[in-house]
């Protein structure tokens, strides 16, 4: 069981009234209190179970099921109680600030694996998982209203409930069978698929709720082992995803497919002290961003090759 007790303090400008003429509704005139301090509480309990279960039905395959309730608080960036006003009536008065009342962030999670080895280091393992969200928290608009005036809150909220529910696949095999040398190669890769029950549809300009940052990824590495060198290769690739649903001009932003090559390395020059190297993004790969269809391009975001080499050293 977990309780939370939350306690918010700040200095904030207030809105104490709106003075209003019915002959002109654009001619109203808010009242602003000076800088005050402000305080809010907030407290929640949850019970959070867990249990982990492993069957191993012999030397080679083993059965993995878990389930969880999970918390994640707000962050306290979150959390704060300042407010700024920007009043032009009658129907284009917003407000902006932080939300001291958010609830956490709760999951229940259900997790499936089969696991084969094939010898000591090699291994097939497909697993399957599925998470019931709620307390989703968006930084979203909504409207509010003060003193018979409705104002545009944009503030953090708890939004909806949602689904996500996907599978994993992975492998991994060493070469250790071959003569030396070539004993130490080895190979990894996984991939993992990833839907969700609310989906994005950039054809609905009125969808406030996504459930953010999920695509399928998948990874690739080559490696070499023994003990004095260490050598890797990674392919990552990740599929376009949401990454905001208001963005820049509050439309979403989605960010394109990706993938980028990395290369590492080591050398064991005495017991205590090894060379190594890395190149990141190999072939300069280029991060970019689009708004609601690929056509409308936000940022090119160019990373550049990052090289490093250094010397390690182990007491």
């Amino acid at each position: 069981m977990v309780h939370t007790d939350l306690f918010a303090t700040g200095y904030s400008v207030t809105l104490t009234n709106i003075i209003q003429n019915p002959a002109d509704p654009t001619a109203a005139v808010p009242v602003y209190s000076p800088t005050v301090p402000v305080s809010a509480k907030n407290s929640y309990t949850y019970v959070l179970p867990t249990v982990n279960l492993r069957l191993d039905v012999n030397d080679q395959l083993v059965l993995r099921l878990a389930g969880s309730r999970t918390l994640t608080r707000p962050t306290l960036s979150r959390l704060g109680l300042s407010q700024d006003f920007t009043f032009r009536p009658p129907n284009s008065n917003t407000i902006s600030g932080g939300n001291p009342f958010l609830k956490p962030f709760l999951a229940w999670n259900a997790d499936a694996s089969v696991d084969y080895y094939l010898s000591r280091t090699n291994y097939v393992s497909l697993a399957g998982f599925y998470k019931k969200l709620e307390n989703f928290i968006i930084s979203g608009q909504q409207p509010e209203e003060y003193f018979g005036l409705t104002f545009l809150a944009n503030r953090p909220f708890n939004s909806q409930k949602g689904q996500v529910y996907g599978l994993e696949a992975s492998v991994q095999s060493t070469f250790d069978f071959l003569p030396a040398p070539f004993n130490g190669l080895g190979v990894t890769a996984n991939y993992t698929l990833v839907r969700s029950s609310i989906r994005f549809d950039p054809s609905l300009s009125n969808q406030t709720f996504n459930v953010e940052g999920l695509s399928d990824t998948a990874n690739f590495v080559l490696f070499y082992e023994n003990s004095l060198l260490q050598l890797r290769g990674a392919y990552n690739w990740r599929a376009p995803f949401l990454r905001q649903t208001f963005g820049p001009q509050s439309e979403p932003e989605n960010i394109f497919g990706y993938s980028q090559i990395d290369l590492s390395g080591s050398f064991k020059v005495t017991p205590n002290v090894s060379l190594y190297a890395e190149v990141l993004n190999l072939t300069n790969r280029k991060f970019r961003s689009y708004s609601r269809f690929e056509e409308r391009l936000i940022t090119v975001s160019d990373q550049g090759r990052r090289v490093t080499a250094g010397l390690r050293f182990n007491f």
